[in-house]
């Protein structure tokens, strides 16, 4: 339900040298944040003037993660076949006001797919750790200095083979007194995997990284990984894929420090009309029996789902573009947010609900949505979409918001597209906020 939508517009807009595949503030400091960019260089490395097109390289012509048969074979100068590149960076960014301050431009060894800050810091150090999903089977790992702020890399791991693209990663719950740290990884292949990355005794070194299993869930990409948000002693983990299958995955010793694959407890490949890119866990298991999701698709919908037996569509919407990627950035209880919308248009929303969440979409070529999700008194399920930044002129695959410092209701968004290579930051505040 889009009905009088916000438009928004943005505060600051800048160019980026590559063109930016993830996006992630800094829960440490909100005031940072950090760019990941995917760049392939579509020239053969052996070429001789006459084969040469001009452009000595381009961001990729599919989403970044789907490029991986144009990398293979190419035919240089010479005759031979030659393999293309691909390469990124880093970019650390600082937000003060309305004011953008480039802080850092680290370049990687290869492309960066996805990125995350780990939110549950080691016990013996106080640094702030990133990890990035690389685009030659490998993880990085990286200290974020706050006073200098400055990235520095702490160690690459080559967990899988370098010809192997790593899709996208999530920090999983971390077992109490232990230092090592588990990430959940999906592969070009459509394997998941469960790696364990070590830091030392201080926490300043990461000392190893060990792949400690991997399952064939997908016969296509693997798109899309996370846990479910239970206790560790029940965690499960959801996986999507481009072969528009949506699996739960259960664990077994979960809440031991290797949980190991166990069976899957449910495939579907009936529910999304697409490859399934997205899967958001919402925090409502005090108040209901069992998990729900909050799905997204390359088929342009966005899905409240109950997953156990045959999996059920609660509520859905169509967001005029492919859902790469939703965050929750708000949840409570109460009316949900009306923005001036006439009685009309609030469809009885100003019921109590037993569940009010504020989700960020990255939306592909349609931009960034604000979504409120709703669970009313009467258990009924609903999906509204507060706002929409539209200025981005090419695919929006990173989209993030500030952690906080802002009043309830009221958000500022840092968004990318990728071909025309733009960083926006925008913000989002509902009429009442002050």
């Amino acid at each position: 339900m889009d009905q009088e939508a916000k438009i928004l517009h943005s505060q600051i807009s800048t160019t980026l040298d590559l063109p930016p595949s993830c996006i992630e503030f800094c829960p440490a400091a909100p005031n940072l944040f950090v760019v990941g960019t995917y760049f392939l260089d579509t020239k053969p490395q052996q070429q001789d003037n006459n084969n040469s097109h001009g452009e000595e390289g381009e961001a990729a012509t599919k989403p970044p993660d789907e490029d991986k048969d144009e990398e293979e074979v190419q035919t240089g100068g010479g005759g031979g076949p030659t393999r293309q590149k691909r390469s990124g960076s880093l970019i650390l960014f600082e937000l003060d006001g309305i004011a953008l301050k480039l802080c850092q431009t680290l370049p990687t060894p290869s492309a960066v797919l996805d990125m995350h800050f780990c939110k549950d810091p080691l016990s013996s150090t106080s640094m702030t750790i990133l990890a990035t999903a690389q685009s030659t089977g490998s993880v990085a790992v990286y200290s974020l200095d706050l006073d200098e702020k400055s990235l520095t890399c702490l160690k690459v791991l080559q967990l899988f083979s370098e010809d192997l693209l790593v899709l996208y990663f999530t920090w999983m719950p971390p077992v109490q007194g232990s230092e090592s740290r588990s990430v959940a990884v999906t592969l070009s292949t459509g394997e998941i995997a469960w790696c364990e990355i070590g830091f030392s005794e201080s926490g300043s070194r990461v000392e190893s990284g060990e792949v400690r299993w991997t399952y064939q869930a997908h016969s296509l990409e693997a798109w899309f990984v996370t846990c479910s948000s239970e206790p560790v002693s029940r965690l499960r983990l959801y996986s999507g894929g481009d072969d528009s299958l949506f699996c739960m995955h259960a664990l077994e010793g979960a809440s031991q420090e290797l949980p190991q694959h166990s069976a899957v407890m449910m495939q579907d490949r009936k529910t999304h009309g697409a490859g399934v890119t997205a899967i958001l866990p919402l925090p409502v298991e005090a108040a209901m029996d069992g998990q729900i999701l909050l799905t997204g698709s390359y088929d342009n919908v966005v899905r409240v789902i109950d997953p156990f037996g045959r999996p059920r569509v609660l509520a859905e919407e169509t967001l005029d573009g492919g859902v790469w990627r939703l965050k929750l950035i708000e949840i409570g209880e109460g009316p949900r947010e009306t923005d001036g919308r006439s009685e009309e248009s609030k469809s009885g929303s100003t019921k109590e609900a037993r569940f009010r969440g504020i989700v960020l979409a990255s939306c592909m070529h349609a931009g960034t949505r604000i979504l409120e999700i709703i669970n009313d008194a009467e258990g009924t399920w609903s999906i509204w979409v507060l706002a929409k930044f539209e200025e981005h002129q090419s695919m929006n695959y990173g989209s993030d918001v500030q952690p906080c410092g802002q009043p309830s209701g009221s958000f500022v968004c840092a968004s990318t597209s990728f071909y025309d290579k733009k960083l926006c930051v925008w913000k989002y505040e509902k009429e009442s906020a002050c």
